[in-house]
């Protein structure tokens, strides 16, 4: 069972050490980058944590706002966007309820959150609430398959402890992100956290097999649906 208080709290101790013990923090990131164009636009990262998307978000002349639970990652993510020009915002809350009006941003970011959160479905909800008509949402997941290696990396300080979580099965969320009022346009695979040569010919030729499956993590890309914005 997660319970959002105990995934506050396992933030705030660990938000001074986190980021030296993320491998796949920079492919994440130029995973993310490569799904839409960020210029002009106002981008929701949903308990974005430290902020690092941000930084490169504002760069590329959007607007950020990191809603995040933990003061100890906000407060990170402070030192980070301070001295970059441009327009940003960090907002201490619970993703559950999230304090933007409707139709407020443009891109909405959850890497690597569902499977940290009480009610998953309520908080890809609230996503849609606060999205634009024709908004888009980027789900990054990790995949329940690797848990065993996860945990092992975990225990050797090769990445940062998860703390309280449940992994969802990426059938399963892709189903939640549809019925929660998203038409899903393209998914994309991480097979490891490596980057180049081998592994981009792997990734490129498992991608929308069988065997993807398999992957480290999935990327979906989803826009908000006609009927959801009438609704």
């Amino acid at each position: 069972m997660v319970e959002t208080r105990y995934v506050r709290d396992h933030y705030d101790a660990i938000s001074g050490d986190y980021e030296s013990h993320d491998p796949t923090k920079g492919k994440r990131l130029r995973k993310i980058l490569s799904q839409v164009n960020f210029n002009k636009k106002t981008v929701l990262d949903v308990a974005g944590g430290t902020g690092y998307i941000g930084q490169t978000i504002k760069q590329m002349g959007g607007t950020y706002i990191d809603i995040d639970i933990s003061k100890g990652m906000l407060s990170l993510a402070r030192e980070k966007l301070l001295p970059i020009r441009g327009n940003h915002l960090l907002v201490l809350s619970d993703v559950h309820r999230i304090p933007l009006r409707e139709n407020k941003v443009d891109i909405a970011l959850v890497s690597e959150v569902l499977e940290h959160v009480e009610n998953p479905r309520g908080v890809l909800r609230e996503v849609s609430r606060v999205l634009k008509p024709n908004g888009t949402i980027i789900v990054t997941n990790p995949n329940p398959f690797w848990a065993p290696i996860q945990y092992l990396a975990e225990k050797v300080k090769y990445k940062a402890p998860e703390g309280p979580h449940k992994y969802i099965y990426h059938r399963e969320l892709m189903r939640n992100i549809e019925q929660e009022g998203f038409s899903i346009f393209t998914v994309d695979i991480d097979f490891m956290p490596f980057e180049g040569g081998i592994w981009s010919l792997l990734e490129s030729s498992l991608k929308g097999t069988i065997l993807d499956n398999l992957a480290l993590k999935h990327y979906i890309v989803a826009t908000k649906n006609q009927a959801q914005i009438s609704s």
